[in-house]
């Protein structure tokens, strides 16, 4: 992980802050709760905060 700057915390994902896919609100504690796979480039991860995450059964935030 880097060394976050004097006035912040680091974050766990780096400068990228995650945001809930459910209620777009900051995710302090996130949970993964899909990965998307693409062919033209890196994919990426989808993120829910903890009282979001019943609206995403497991196993089926695979794409």
């Amino acid at each position: 992980m880097r060394e976050a700057p004097p006035n912040r915390p680091a974050q766990p994902h780096g400068d990228h802050v995650p945001v809930c896919v459910h209620c777009e609100a900051t995710a302090d504690n996130p949970v993964a709760v899909a990965t998307v796979h693409q062919n033209s480039g890196p994919g990426f991860t989808l993120y829910a905060c903890q009282a979001c995450t019943p609206y995403f059964p497991a196993g089926e935030g695979e794409s």
